[in-house]
């Protein structure tokens, strides 16, 4: 089996590090969930994202409980087998979870309402209706990590992203009273027991990663500290440098906690989007993201990676494919795979 060049704790040494620097950061990429965008494949992502800047990232992300459904028992094998093989290079990995709602789950659906208090309450009590459903897609993610997790690779686990929003089932409800804090702690403490315990993981390092903005809820659902090794925000900027103005509230509140803070997500939003169905202009680009995190790091906001989410038809917001890569993955302050494999074989940046 591929030896893994850093443990849980050297990655979370390399995360502090890049979090104290003024200035240094991974930029990491969130794999495509599209066999017609390359996507489902370590190497697939890292041919792609080569050729096109020249470099592989220190970082891949990926979402498993939209893409596991998609694999059989084989193609799931060989996707670990990828992980893995890139963990042993010094990659590191990053996963989330788009789980189904477990009371409306049909067609794929990550975005219906969930219940209230008897739900809440069902979700997290062995052997109710809804505690079994939940639990299979769980355990489906569950499994995949567990190949991860007993050939030595830390992996970066990011459950119940964005969870102070009202997009998900697993968000904070619009509706007033919201969805009692305690709830969602609830939640986030059972995947981690399930995880723990039941299935005696070893290496996750676990990532609370709210989305910025919503009406300063960032910390309303924080499960605490004994469960939480890394904070971060997802950011979706529709070019008005939202972290470094408004924003900056939910990036001092999460700091404040005392571990390091990363961009679980990042991408353009509104008019910012390219997409070529409705133009054919490239609106947002790799240069435009370098002079975004240049002017954070200037303004005193420091982040250890920012995750790149994935293009999709096209949709044009993946680094390998909106443009200016080259520039922006050989830029002296981006950490790619060569220098992150240099920090664990010298702990040098």
């Amino acid at each position: 089996m591929a030896k893994i060049p850093y443990t849980k704790e050297m990655a979370l040494e390399l995360i502090t590090k890049l979090f104290k620097d003024p200035e240094k950061y991974i930029v990491a990429q969130q794999m495509s969930e599209r066999y017609d965008d390359g996507g489902h494949k370590v190497s697939n992502e890292i041919k792609m994202i080569k050729e096109a800047t020249g470099k592989i990232p220190a970082m891949l992300g990926f979402d498993l409980a939209l893409s596991l459904p998609r694999y059989d028992e084989e193609a799931r094998k060989v996707l670990a087998e990828e992980f893995i093989d890139y963990a042993s290079n010094g990659g590191l990995v990053t996963f989330c979870a788009h789980f189904r709602s477990p009371t409306n789950p049909e067609p794929y659906n990550y975005r219906a309402q969930f219940g209230g208090d008897a739900e809440w309450d069902a979700i997290v009590t062995e052997g109710t209706e809804i505690n079994k459903f939940f639990k299979k897609d769980l355990c489906q993610v569950a499994d995949f990590i567990k190949i991860l997790d007993d050939a030595g690779v830390p992996v970066l686990w990011r459950p119940l992203h964005e969870v102070n929003g009202s997009w998900f089932w697993f968000c904070i409800d619009k509706a007033q009273p919201r969805t009692a804090a305690a709830k969602i702690e609830a939640l986030w403490r059972y995947i981690y027991k399930v995880f723990t315990e039941e299935y005696g993981m070893k290496n996750l390092i676990w990532v609370y990663s709210p989305n910025i903005g919503c009406n300063e809820t960032c910390m309303y659902a924080y499960p605490g500290d004994d469960v939480v090794d890394i904070v971060a925000l997802d950011w979706y900027s529709s070019g008005k440098y939202e972290l470094g103005t408004w924003g900056r509230n939910d990036y001092n509140a999460l700091t404040a906690v005392g571990k390091p803070f990363a961009l679980g997500e990042f991408g353009p939003a509104g008019d910012l989007v390219t997409n070529l169905d409705k133009s054919p202009e490239y609106k947002f680009n790799c240069n435009d993201a370098l002079e975004l995190f240049t002017k954070l790091h200037r303004d005193g906001i420091s982040f250890a990676w920012v995750l790149h989410w994935s293009s999709w038809a096209k949709v044009k917001i993946s680094i390998w494919n909106m443009g200016g890569g080259d520039v922006y993955m050989n830029d002296p302050s981006v950490i790619d795979l060569e220098k992150a494999r240099a920090y664990f074989e010298k702990g040098e940046l």
